[in-house]
């Protein structure tokens, strides 16, 4: 049993010094693909905060949103009873 234990533990070991060579190559090899999940960090160039947005539409007065919601529940069932 310990002879094939050793044999799958030398197997395994070799297979993961395979492997570390091959990103060790890959590395080396394509350096401009490496680092790249930091670039992505930045901010992109046309960015804007929300803060600094600014709508050109009125503010709503008192009781002008609830009536919008109204108009929309209306058409709504409108065109539920009309399909």
């Amino acid at each position: 049993m310990s002879k094939e234990l050793n044999k799958v533990r030398k197997r395994f070991e070799s297979r993961r010094r395979e492997i570390k060579g091959n990103v060790a190559e890959r590395e080396r090899s394509a350096p401009m693909l490496m680092n790249r999940h930091e670039e992505a960090r930045e901010e992109p160039d046309f960015y804007m905060e929300p803060t600094a947005y600014k709508s050109s539409a009125p503010p709503l007065k008192k009781g002008q949103d609830f009536f919008l919601i109204r108009a929309m529940v209306a058409v709504c069932i409108f065109l539920i009873i009309a399909i």
